[in-house]
């Protein structure tokens, strides 16, 4: 019954964070594979691809009957998650809208590298959309959840066929991550912009701290 209860409270956790940030299910849920549940580093990766995928679906269709998100930026980004994006060497010759519409091809591009690892590409995707193209923390949210979807099935059939996935508790993880997911979409869909993007600051600086924390950790190990 104990070993039961351990997925059940992470794929929680990792639900909350997927919803209420439109991002960080993997940045959750990875960590927690590999140390409570001692999953190894690949398969860790490539699971959390496998328990995010559903929660994200849920969540991008409240977030999106909510705020009607906008298909052409939508579209925008996602073809930058699947096919790649160009280079910034060009914007200087382009219209400010046109490097607008490039600067989302390739953030999503970047996101999809990132996603594709399991690791969560809205650590990038929505701070780039807020801070630097003026998008809403909300809307940020919404077509980073959406994105994720296609760029998600693109990297899951991957591991899929490398057998990558650990499916040991796999439907605990998500059944319980999809009740996470449900509470921290609405949770968020009801709170101000700006409170949301304060929330999402922190959470950003709590990943920082513990990528420097692991490195840290990581450099003493070797030493020894």
């Amino acid at each position: 019954m104990k070993n039961k209860i351990l997925p059940c409270i992470i794929g929680i956790i990792t639900g909350i964070a997927n919803g209420f940030l439109g991002s960080g299910g993997g940045t959750v849920v990875v960590p927690c594979l590999e140390k409570f549940m001692k999953t190894e580093p690949h398969k860790a990766h490539a699971t959390a691809i496998a328990i995010i995928l559903p929660l994200t679906v849920i969540s991008a269709f409240l977030y999106y009957y909510k705020l009607h998100v906008d298909l052409k930026t939508l579209g925008l980004v996602s073809i930058g998650g699947i096919a790649g994006g160009l280079t910034g060497a060009k914007l200087l010759n382009y219209s400010r809208s046109e490097i607008t519409i490039m600067a989302l091809i390739i953030t999503g591009f970047l996101s999809g590298i990132i996603g594709g690892m399991g690791i969560g590409g809205g650590t990038i995707l929505i701070p780039i959309m807020t801070i630097f193209l003026g998008f809403d923390q909300k809307t940020a949210q919404a077509v980073n959840l959406i994105y994720f979807i296609p760029t998600a099935i693109t990297a899951l059939t991957i591991h899929i066929k490398n057998k990558q996935i650990e499916k040991n508790n796999l439907w605990l993880l998500i059944v319980f991550g999809i009740i996470g997911t449900i509470i921290g979409t609405l949770c968020a869909l009801k709170l101000d912009d700006t409170i949301l993007r304060k929330c999402f600051s922190v959470f950003l600086l709590i990943v920082g701290a513990y990528e420097i924390y692991k490195g840290f950790k990581a450099k003493n190990t070797n030493k020894n």
